[in-house]
């Protein structure tokens, strides 16, 4: 913008007026520099509010990730114990009712867990109390295995007696599913009958598939593609703890355990032979013709001359050639009837 400055060819009104509207043009620069520098101030300020207020916001979703974080990393061990319990109490439902189904039989694998409430403990250990008549079974199936062998093991007890004696049972079987975890049959293993509180607690153990030749038989019927144990308990008014249900895999542990048993018997007779003073067997002489006795000289030897002249109660000894057999003694000089200092003859 350019202004008529002062020039001599004008009047001095002229030039007073030039200067004036100069004055006036460079007093309204400077108003609208100052509103320039206020306008920038108030950016500066907003600016400064703005940044703050980001800067709060970023705090507060930190504190906000890291309170989740702390959640999740507490949610995380809380379900990796909980999975490590049930990986540890796949079989005992009072530790781990979560690994376990109170459903009915003919349900599939995935079942509901049990309700944790029922878990209970008791003087003979922690176990689930089945409150009246009720079936208690593992969640989880274990496929059939043609090769393996298991053992079925579970431990139970009454906490409340049942009053009807025609429905006091306790059965132990066996639930077969098929390949879509349907129900496929099942087996009883053992029936516990009339149970009572002050028969304590009883342990079942049965193997799986049941040796040949061996009751009762435990094959999977056809279609059957894993199988699980149950344990069913009856009447209404009664209670029972049931402190293990499950299956070992023993495959392998004939390798290193072998059946004892037979062992174990012998020893026993042994023993008893021992303790009343008995010979362990009966003794069996060397047999020889009177003829083929060993050469004596070894004090205490015993044999048996097969063609030996025996004495009758007088002392006379059989008829010649026609010995039936005597019990002979090495004295160190001859092989002398047993009892007798008389040398044995044929």
């Amino acid at each position: 913008m350019s202004l008529p400055g002062p020039s001599p060819a004008n009047s001095p009104a002229q030039n007073y007026a030039a200067i004036g509207a100069a004055f006036d043009l460079l007093d309204n620069l400077q108003q609208q520099g100052r509103n320039l520098s206020s306008a920038i101030d108030s950016l500066g300020h907003s600016a400064a509010q703005a940044d703050s207020l980001l800067r709060a916001g970023i705090d507060e979703e930190a504190a906000a990730r890291q309170a989740a974080v702390s959640g999740l990393g507490r949610t995380i061990d809380s379900a990796f114990l909980a999975a490590l319990t049930a990986l540890l109490a796949t079989d005992q439902p009072g530790e781990c009712p979560a690994a376990f189904t109170g459903g009915p039989l003919g349900t599939t694998a995935s079942t509901s867990p049990l309700d944790p409430a029922g878990s209970t403990p008791f003087a003979f250990g922690r176990a689930y109390a089945v409150t009246g008549g009720g079936t208690i079974a593992p969640r989880v199936a274990i496929r059939w295995d043609l090769d393996a062998i298991y053992v079925l093991r579970t431990r139970y007890w009454r906490i409340a007696d049942v009053l009807d004696p025609n429905n006091n049972a306790v059965d132990i079987g066996i639930q077969w599913l098929d390949q879509a975890g349907g129900d496929a049959g099942s087996a009883l293993v053992a029936r516990d009958s009339n149970l009572r509180v002050q028969d304590g607690p009883r342990t079942v153990s049965v193997r799986v598939p049941s040796p040949r030749g061996a009751g009762p038989v435990i094959a999977p019927p056809a279609g059957a593609h894993s199988w699980r144990p149950f344990l069913r308990a009856y009447g209404s008014d009664g209670a029972t703890g049931v402190s293990l249900l499950g299956a070992r895999d023993v495959t392998f542990a004939g390798l290193y355990a072998p059946d004892v048993s037979a062992i174990a018997a012998r020893l026993g007779t042994v023993e008893g032979q021992l303790a009343a003073g008995l010979p362990l067997t009966a003794p069996i002489l060397p047999s020889y013709a009177v003829a083929d006795l060993p050469r004596p000289g070894r004090r205490g030897r015993k044999a048996f001359a097969s063609d030996g002249r025996a004495p009758n109660a007088a002392g006379l000894l059989e008829a010649a050639n026609a010995g039936t057999g005597v019990e002979v003694t090495d004295n160190g000089r001859a092989w002398v009837i047993a009892g007798t200092n008389q040398q044995v003859q044929a």
